[in-house]
């Protein structure tokens, strides 16, 4: 039997609407479990770093896919989400500004030989720096009174709660249109 290319074509339609997207979708669907278990493998639900784990993989997916499909631009948005959830994930703006002291810390003995007496002496500081680096912040926590390291505490806190308004506030912008 010689098949024309007329109906050759028409078997390879009737091939693909009835079972050849199945195949490419189940396919797909295999590809995402692997994909995909070594993130569920470790998701734990006692602590939000593991849901920001699950939406961090899924952005880079998704960064790779517009990429591909030629939204260059786009696809370093999102990538620069998943840099701030790592800025966020990791407490980097919290935990700054012990960059710029440096302690000793001391020992010793107590009348109870199960316990040790901790003494902490700064030996260099240079939090003026730090004040330096976020001048809006420092004018925003600054309270007469404060010890230098308490406002450098508050300027990371404050600089870490931005980092988190600014990343929820482009999820909610943006994240809508990275699915189109």
């Amino acid at each position: 039997m010689i098949l024309t290319e007329q109906t050759k074509e028409w078997l390879a339609e009737k091939w693909h609407d009835l079972i050849g997207w199945r195949l490419s979708y189940l396919k797909t669907s295999i590809t995402n479990v692997i994909k995909w278990f070594p993130i569920i493998w470790n998701d734990r639900d006692f602590d939000g770093h593991y849901a920001f784990e699950i939406l961090k993989f899924k952005l880079n997916k998704q960064a790779n896919y517009v990429a591909l499909k030629g939204n260059p631009i786009e696809a370093k948005h999102i990538r620069v989400v998943t840099r701030l959830i790592d800025l966020v994930q990791s407490e980097f703006y919290l935990m700054e500004w012990a960059d710029y002291y440096e302690t000793e810390w001391e020992f010793s003995s107590t009348e109870d030989p199960a316990f040790k007496k901790v003494t902490i002496k700064t030996t260099t500081e240079n939090f003026s720096g730090f004040y330096s680096k976020y001048p809006h912040a420092y004018a925003k926590v600054v309270k007469p009174g404060d010890s230098k390291d308490l406002i450098a505490m508050n300027i990371s806190v404050y600089n870490h709660n931005k980092a988190k308004d600014l990343l929820f506030k482009i999820l909610k912008n943006d994240i809508e249109k990275w699915w189109l």
